[in-house]
């Protein structure tokens, strides 16, 4: 069982009883519309420290995610998506939790199944006050639980070992070493590939009806077939079998939590030749009341999955998180208005196009844009299926010294990057032929990466930087 009900006494001397409360969610899909309400018992293991315990569960990374998806387009294959219900109740925790319960609770657990829609309201507002009242009162009886549940620190972790044991000695799937959350496998000469995201997974091949029907022996699965809303980004496909990845609805989503559906939108992200310093922060007396470290971390969610145009203007907004000036915060709001002007805008995969391939383009500006540390930042995007899989900005670590150096920092990155993606396809079965083209568009920096010129002007680039002329030498 998930938790047996035990008296205070018997919770040995080192355990902290936590807290328990009831949270409410609606699911809605990919056009907003509301799918289904969902009630969870979620513990309070947040409240109480940290006690060594094994807590990391991975997660399938956003590139690889787009990588599997531009596969999909590049040569065909069905995508589809399922869910898993109730996940980590599946995870065995290796160090049992005591819970703080309320009366009523199981009884509660039984009957809200069989509740129909008018009585919802009335049956939340009772099981709360049971809570509230029952943890008020301090009852003498506690839940000894034994698997996961929504708010354990462990249990992301024992759900994530529990499928990576069960596709790895059942299904005879193959995690990936560059990303641990992608599994692959060979089934009568065809591939089919699984991206898993908690309780939310891509599959990629033929046969996905057979793999759902062995992976439902051991899980309840909810099938929502073709792949078409996946972490609040939605997936349009064309007749052409291209797809576009956009994020309107979440941009909707960010409009009307901070009350601005009717702003001015703007043509671009931010406005020209826009730089901003410490020295415009306000002293702490008079910081200004806004919510913008909400504003711009929720922003940069979407310049991570579909949105690379915004990604420069976030990456210098973010270095303003804690202190930031007006100034700062109507630079935030520009965002957010270029994204209302061009929401429907994102990602489009194409199996038509003359390059479907792996390239990359890496570009960097020196020292104009941070005149606090006068360090330099840098950018690229490797594209595949054409359209982007993968982009980056990044303020280098050290100042560059020239235009050239810190061109040249950037593609070292960017070769890095270029790198994990084309051993990912090589793992998963459609390695590139041949060398992968990286655009770069400064002389000197292209020179130097393929040793072609003395370096008296690179002699201050750390020796790490180097990587990129080890890759061209190698091919």
């Amino acid at each position: 069982g998930t938790f047996r009900p035990i008296p205070k006494s018997a919770v040995p001397e080192d355990r902290r009883i936590i807290g328990s409360t009831i949270v409410y969610d609606a699911k809605v899909d990919e056009h907003g519309n509301l799918e289904r309400r969902k009630a969870r018992l979620v513990g309070k293991e947040y409240a109480v420290g940290y006690d060594g315990r094994l807590l990391y569960s991975p997660v399938v990374d956003f590139d690889s995610i787009r990588l599997l998806v531009a596969i999909a387009v590049r040569y065909k294959l069905p995508i589809e998506q399922c869910d898993i219900s109730t996940a980590y109740l599946n995870g065995v925790l290796e160090t049992k939790v005591y819970m703080k319960t309320f009366a009523g609770l199981l009884q509660w657990a039984k009957a809200i199944r069989h509740t129909d829609t008018a009585n919802i309201i009335a049956a939340k507002k009772s099981l709360l006050k049971q809570h509230q009242m029952s943890v008020a009162n301090g009852d003498d009886m506690v839940l000894e639980v034994s698997r996961g549940i929504p708010g354990f620190r462990e249990s992301g972790r024992a759900w994530n070992l529990e499928l990576h044991k069960t596709l790895t000695t059942k299904l005879n799937f193959v995690s990936l070493r560059s990303d641990k959350c992608v599994y692959v496998r060979k089934v009568n000469g065809s591939i089919q590939i699984l991206a898993v995201f908690v309780d939310d997974i891509i599959m990629v091949g033929y046969g996905i009806l057979k793999l759902i029907t062995q992976l439902s022996k051991s899980y309840a699965l909810k099938q929502g077939g073709k792949l078409k809303w996946f972490l609040s980004v939605r997936y349009t496909w064309m007749e052409d079998g291209s797809v576009l990845l956009d994020q309107s609805q979440f941009i909707d989503t960010l409009l009307e939590r901070f009350h601005l559906t009717d702003m001015h939108p703007y043509p671009t992200p931010m406005a020209e030749k826009t730089v901003f310093s410490k020295s415009d922060c306000p002293p702490p007396s008079e910081r200004i009341d806004k919510p913008y470290a909400e504003l711009v971390y929720a922003m940069l969610y979407i310049a991570r999955w579909t949105r690379p145009t915004i990604a420069l203007s976030i990456a210098i907004l973010c270095r303003f998180a804690q202190n930031p000036a007006m100034k700062h915060w109507k630079a935030a709001l520009r965002v957010l208005g270029y994204l209302k002007g061009t929401k429907h805008q994102g990602i489009t995969y194409t199996p038509h196009v003359v390059n479907s391939g792996l390239y990359c383009f890496a570009d960097a500006e020196h020292a104009t844009l941070d005149p606090d540390t006068r360090k330099s930042f840098g950018g690229r995007v490797i594209m595949y299926a054409g359209g982007p899989i993968s982009w980056k900005v990044k303020q280098h670590s050290r100042p560059a010294g020239s235009t050239p150096v810190a061109e040249y920092y950037t593609l070292s990155d960017a070769s890095e990057d270029v790198k994990g993606l084309s051993q990912m396809l090589a793992e998963l079965g459609f390695p590139e032929p041949g060398a992968i083209p990286m655009f770069e568009d400064n002389r000197m920096a292209r020179l130097v990466a393929n040793s072609q010129c003395k370096e008296k002007r690179m002699k201050s680039v750390d020796l790490k930087y180097h990587i990129v002329k080890d890759l061209v030498d190698s091919g």
